[in-house]
């Protein structure tokens, strides 16, 4: 990595580093719902008395609640407090064998008292989220995670209407914007909507930031590139429970969120447009002046830009190939029909895991904000392994093994938690270590697998499906205590292992560049090490 950045000019180093540094915050939108959808150890409430939701009995004391409640005169009430209401258990010692001497009652709770802090909160606490209303938080997630699909979408096709740089930078600036407005929900209709609202602008910078930098920076230099990107979007995993532990306030929260993307405002001047995307669009006037400021910046003779002016243009003709050809192609092959399944099933099952996992944080076993940062720098050294790994083992076996090992870690985790909730708490780590590689592997895996055509439609068609399975997500994070629904999910994972083992190898081989290329994938030369690496595509 460090040599690939090295190689860099100094204009391309620059923007690769303000590149992967925008990718910090890109995880901030969706970590808010650690804060905002935190509950606390809570207290059901009815006519003034306060009864604790652990499950505990009285007797004797709530009877002159149950009394002024039904207007019954029972000497003796046995109160059991369950999560969501009490259960009245009455009788009256003066009667003896007699209808009515016995009776049980399920009363609401009418309000809730949370044990919080001083100045802690979320909208959970505020918009009292549970119990009958707890479907609020799974569906703000549902809605999220459906925003996200949606935004993904229509970024790919703004940011090749209106440029790169454009939707990248007003995609940024809307997301900060859009978490900031979170913090002034009034209700949980507010909360659903702002929500939904939220999780649209998330991403499309991120992916138009990969874009950018990936027709903007040398094909040597791609998968160190996305390498960085991946990494700071770890990084800012770790970052947010510093600032959730400083700032319990769930407004304020998202507000310091918000106010944080005035530091991209330098953007504006600081990064230029794609070369690629000018000359695709016929801007050769702002092409050539980017091209004599890029020369500028290098310290290079202006008659370079005549020779990048023809690389693009060859690489403008390569991609002028029909794509809709090649996917009609495609589908008369099918073992080509059957790869693309295969990545859409692992992609999405991927995705799930991992979301699930980071968004049930704060139900594991410790200190809430200690669990987040551990889980973060989990990921942290996940990528940083699977980055080296890979250049030595092959992608395939990686994610294999990667998934399946993250399969098991759920599957046993309720049983452990049995016994040992630290245990369950480790083994959960375990799990996120595992889909993080997974996660990382699949983007240097897939585009291999694929014709140059339709490589990129590849790739995006599995990200868009994972995110829309994202919906489920909630279903995931409940069932994680649930022993039958984690060896359901463990059985799809690893499912997904072995849906991977008839799949062809991909490390160091060349990107094949037609069908038939990618029909013998087994038999395309190897790169050796003096060659390029492989480039990792958009």
């Amino acid at each position: 990595m460090f040599e690939s950045i090295r190689n860099l000019k100094p204009y391309e180093r620059r923007f690769f580093i303000l590149m992967i540094i925008s990718s910090i915050t890109n995880s901030f939108p969706i970590l808010t719902f650690l804060v905002t959808q935190y509950q606390p150890p809570f207290r059901c409430q009815r006519n003034n008395s306060t009864l604790a939701t652990t499950k505990g009995t009285s007797i004797g004391a709530a009877s002159s609640l149950h009394n002024s409640t039904t207007g019954n005169n029972f000497t003796s009430v046995q109160v059991i407090v369950e999560t969501c209401h009490i259960s009245l258990h009455n009788f009256n010692e003066s009667v003896s064998n007699s209808s009515g001497a016995n009776l049980e009652e399920k009363l609401p709770c009418e309000s809730f008292q949370y044990d919080l802090i001083s100045n802690e909160n979320s909208a959970l606490t505020e918009f009292n989220l549970v119990c009958e209303d707890a479907w609020v938080n799974d569906l703000a997630i549902s809605l999220f995670m459906w925003a996200i699909t949606i935004g993904g979408v229509c970024g790919g096709i703004l940011s090749d209407r209106f440029g790169r740089k454009a939707i990248f930078l007003a995609s940024t600036y809307i997301q900060f914007f859009l978490t900031f407005t979170v913090g002034f929900a009034t209700d949980k209709v507010s909360y659903l909507v702002l929500a939904f609202l939220n999780g649209g602008s998330n991403m499309i910078n991120y992916g138009a930031a990969a874009v950018l930098g990936f027709e903007t920076l040398p094909k040597y230099s791609h998968n160190a590139f996305y390498y960085g990107l991946i990494l700071m979007y770890a990084i800012g995993n770790m970052i947010v429970p510093g600032i959730a532990y400083y700032l319990r306030d769930w407004r304020w929260f998202c507000r310091a969120m918000g106010i944080l993307g005035l530091f991209y405002i330098p953007y504006l001047w600081l990064i230029d447009e794609s070369p690629s995307w000018l000359f695709a669009s016929k801007k050769t006037e702002e092409l050539g002046k980017l091209i004599q400021k890029i020369n500028k910046y290098n310290g290079e003779d202006n008659k370079v830009s005549t020779n990048r002016i023809m690389l693009l243009k060859q690489e403008d003709e390569r991609k002028a190939v029909n794509v809709w050809k090649t996917w009609r192609t495609l589908f008369k092959h099918r073992n080509l029909i059957g790869r693309l399944l295969v990545v859409v099933y692992s992609w999405s099952m991927t995705s799930l895991i991992y979301y699930a996992i980071v968004l049930n944080s704060n139900s594991l076993i410790g200190n809430r904000f200690l669990n987040c940062f551990v889980s973060a720098c989990t990921e942290v050294v996940a990528l940083t392994l699977c980055y080296f790994i890979s250049e030595k083992v092959e992608h395939r076996h990686i994610f294999i093994w990667s998934i399946a090992i993250g399969g098991i870690a759920i599957a046993i985790t309720p049983f452990i938690a049995e016994s040992s909730g630290i245990g369950a708490t480790v083994i959960t780590m375990i799990a996120r270590f595992c889909a993080s590689i997974s996660f990382y592997i699949l983007y240097v895996y897939v585009p291999v697998l694929f014709p140059t055509t339709m490589r990129n439609s590849a790739t995006g068609l599995s990200t868009s499906i994972s995110r829309l399975v994202g919906i489920l997500t909630p279903l995931v994070m409940h069932g994680a205590s649930s022993k039958i629904t984690s060896v359901m999910f463990a059985g799809l994972l690893i499912l997904a292992a072995l849906l991977n083992l008839p799949l062809p190898n991909t490390r160091n081989k060349k990107l094949p560049s037609t069908i038939e290329e990618a029909l013998k994938l087994e038999n395309i030369k190897s790169l050796s090490d003096d060659e390029e690496n492989i480039p990792l595509q958009a």
